[in-house]
């Protein structure tokens, strides 16, 4: 037993009789049996529960001032909400700093942290926060910080308080009583919660999910099955999304996705859809032995072209990347795609043709008293083009195996894998930086898939949109969204978009 956990224990006890159900006590860790079944009833649990403690720990940092303060704006808050009465005629309580400070330690205790605690805080009934003997219901808690948000305490320019954990836990608890959200909606103010257990950044908030109630919660499967769960969990509204999605599970999930993803594709994963675009094909491609070498373009170039101008661009872009290379920075983000069920498509639905079918798409439904009533028709955003049995297009695209610099009729300098060749397709993302480069098959009416590739954000572009990697150390571009016209329907295996986006 943890010493938290002892210490909630002996001030927690009373004169009367007092039944505690508790995860760490109740719940063998070690039996991965009954830990699925108990995880999965989690929601139950505290749905079902009489009260719910929250155990902030003991008394420190003013600790005790801070439940004074907090239950004193409260009380008041609605003693004045009753009667009507003003504030003596202020439009702020002020005069607080020492209890404000109070206030601002105990919402950045370790406790708030926790990923756990945001199951056990949303959707209990009723909630009680204790620290050390002093305690105040969680209803309480929310009108002073309801307090805090309106205005009505005079905090000096002071924010940290609005924006710390324990105040967004309390907003998520009035959202969930009036909606609910999908299990990627809640991954993303969550992702930085702390769990031991990676598979707990999802099995943690699989009970708030409207999207996830038969998710199978199992301690033995590898972090690539519950991504491939999480992925096959997203309606088709996200499909233009999905490749992003893709990239921000594999982050949340600390890289073991790679670590545990098979190196064949497993016959019996269905294939995911993916919205991409076109935006460029492919026109020049160094040769073997100029590999990332600043003067490979000059050959390339045609009578129309600036010769100085579009050089210094080139070479810019180049040498940014023989800096990344140094480190592996570019080898690590590419690899070779080439599986025989993953393919894509001409065609698909833009998100503007979105809007102007969804906004003239009517569906007539009875009302009341058996009226018509005219409803629009729910389309999805990113409908996508799908053969109804998946082509044999494996292609030998291995090449030699080294990264190729290449140019694409847009004037892009971007890496790619060994296998790019000249009229090579390529394919980018909404709100992500993945770059698929595909390979048209006239015998089977569909694309390849060739590898991936990546883009520096362009010399001298400032408004150019991009991403950063995870290490802050490079800027990589994304689409514009007047690229973005071009819609390509992608099929993937989990395995081809694991690696496209790992």
């Amino acid at each position: 037993m943890r010493r938290n956990l002892w210490d909630a224990l002996c001030h927690l006890r009373g004169a009367e009789a007092r039944t505690l159900w508790i995860d760490a006590v109740c719940i063998n860790q070690n039996n991965i049996p009954e830990r699925n079944s108990q995880v999965q009833m989690m929601r139950h649990i505290y749905e079902k529960a009489q009260r719910v403690v929250i155990w902030l720990g003991v008394e420190k940092d003013e600790s005790n001032l801070a439940f004074k303060f907090m239950a004193f704006i409260s009380d008041d808050r609605r003693k004045r909400a009753r009667t009507g009465k003003k504030l003596n005629g202020l439009a702020k309580y002020s005069g607080y700093e020492e209890e404000l400070e109070a206030v601002q330690k105990l919402c950045q205790r370790p406790y708030w942290e926790r990923l756990w605690i945001i199951q056990e805080v949303v959707i209990s009934q009723e909630a009680e926060l204790y620290c050390s003997m002093d305690h105040m219901s969680w209803d309480g808690f929310s009108r002073f910080q309801k307090c805090v948000e309106d205005g009505g305490i005079e905090m000096g320019g002071d924010d940290s308080i609005q924006n710390s954990l324990a105040f967004n836990l309390d907003r998520y608890r009035v959202y969930n009583q009036t909606d609910y959200s999908n299990l990627i909606e809640l991954l993303e103010p969550f992702s930085l919660s702390l769990c031991y257990e990676v598979r707990n950044k999802i099995y943690g908030l699989v009970g708030l999910a409207r999207d996830a109630n038969n998710f199978k919660i199992d301690y033995s499967r590898s972090i690539y099955d519950i991504f491939v769960d999480v992925i096959q969990l997203q309606w088709k509204e996200d499909y233009a999304l999905l490749v992003a999605c893709s990239q921000f599970l594999q982050r949340l999930l600390q890289g073991d996705v790679a670590k545990s993803a098979p190196s064949n594709q497993p016959p019996t994963d269905p294939l995911v859809g993916a919205l991409g675009f076109e935006v460029g094909i492919v026109k020049f491609v160094s040769a073997e032995s100029s590999t990332f070498e600043p003067g490979i373009f000059q050959s390339m170039l045609t009578e129309d072209d600036s010769i100085e101008q579009v050089c210094k661009d080139w070479t810019h872009d180049v040498e940014a990347l023989i800096e990344l290379e140094k480190n592996r920075l570019v080898t690590q983000r590419l690899h070779t795609v080439s599986g025989k069920l993953s393919y894509a498509l001409k065609g698909g639905q833009t998100f503007k043709a979105y809007q102007r079918t969804r906004s003239s798409g009517l569906e007539t439904m009875t009302g009341p008293n058996d009226r018509p009533v005219s409803t629009p028709t729910i389309f999805p955003w990113g409908q996508l083009k799908r053969l109804e049995s998946p082509p044999d297009v494996n292609i030998d695209v291995t090449g030699d195996g080294k990264l190729r610099c290449f140019v694409d009729d847009r004037g892009y300098v971007g890496a790619a894998t060994g296998g790019i060749r000249p009229l090579d397709t390529v394919c980018q993302f909404q709100a992500s930086d993945v770059v698929v480069i595909l390979r048209w098959q006239e015998s089977s009416s569909c694309y390849a898939l060739v590898g991936s590739a990546i883009f520096p954000k362009k010399r001298q572009e400032e408004n150019t949109p991009f991403l950063k990697d995870p290490k802050d150390s490079f800027q990589f571009s994304v689409p514009l969204s007047a690229q973005c016209t071009k819609p390509i329907s992608l099929w993937l295996s989990p395995c081809d978009l694991q690696k496209l986006t790992g």
